[in-house]
C-alpha cells in the first residue's frame, strides 16, 4: 500500500534521551482505527564501509556488541556527526577503526536499519584500493579485538557459519555483491546526511 501515512499521531513526547539517541512515545490511532502508543528510537544515520584492497579482499573487524554480549566479525562504520557528509563520516570511521584510507569511494546504496523501531538509515560505501595509514583511536577502540582482510569466498562461509551476523554488515555486503553481479559499482556522490 502506498500513499499518505495511515497512522494518526495525537501527541509525541521524548521519554528518554542521551547524546546518541532519543526514545519517543507517540499516542496514535492505528490504520485499523484502534488507539495505542508507538515507541521508536531517533538516532543519526550511519555508514558501513566495505574496505577492499587491490586483491579484492575485504577488511573486517571483530567487535564486541554490548547489547547482545557477543563478538562478531563485521564491517567498520558508525554514526555520523551533525553536518558531516556521508563520505567524510565514512573516511573518519574507516581511519578510526582500521587505520586504512582510500582515495576511491563509491556509494553502494541506502537501507533502513531497524524497520519499525528506529529512524536510522544506513549508507553503505565501498572504499576501494585501501592502504594502511595511522590509526586514529576513538573512545570505542577497546571494543575491537582484531581486524584483517578476507576473500569473498571466506566471507560467504563466515555468513553461513554465523561469524558474520549483524544486519548492517549483511546489507552492505549484499549491496556490494549485487553491484558486482550487475557489472560495476555506483559512482560516488557527495551527499549530506
Amino acid at each position: 500500500m502506498n500513499g499518505p501515512n495511515p497512522y494518526k499521531t495525537h501527541s509525541s513526547k521524548i521519554v528518554y534521551e542521551n547524546r546518541w539517541m532519543k526514545v519517543h512515545e507517540d499516542q496514535i490511532t492505528h490504520p485499523s482505527g484502534s488507539e495505542g502508543i508507538y515507541g521508536y528510537i531517533e538516532v543519526r544515520d550511519s555508514v558501513a564501509v566495505v574496505a577492499q584492497n587491490q586483491l579484492r579482499e575485504i577488511f573486517l573487524i571483530k567487535q564486541f556488541l554490548y547489547p547482545t554480549k557477543i563478538w562478531l566479525w563485521g564491517l567498520p562504520g558508525g554514526g555520523g556527526e551533525i553536518a558531516e557528509k556521508i563520505i567524510d563520516t565514512s573516511k573518519r570511521e574507516l581511519a578510526e577503526e582500521t587505520g586504512l584510507v582510500s582515495d576511491d569511494w563509491k556509494i553502494l546504496g541506502k537501507s533502513v536499519v531497524y524497520n519499525g523501531l528506529s529512524t536510522e538509515w544506513q549508507w553503505s560505501l565501498l572504499a576501494d584500493n585501501v592502504r594502511e595509514s595511522k590509526r586514529i583511536y576513538s573512545e570505542d577502540a577497546n571494543e575491537i579485538s582484531d581486524g584483517k582482510f578476507f576473500s569473498e569466498d571466506k566471507i560467504r562461509e563466515m555468513i553461513q557459519s554465523g561469524e558474520i551476523a549483524d544486519n548492517q554488515t549483511l546489507a552492505a555486503l549484499e549491496l556490494l555483491f549485487v553491484n558486482n553481479d550487475m557489472g560495476g559499482q555506483h559512482g560516488a556522490t557527495d551527499h549530506s546526511q
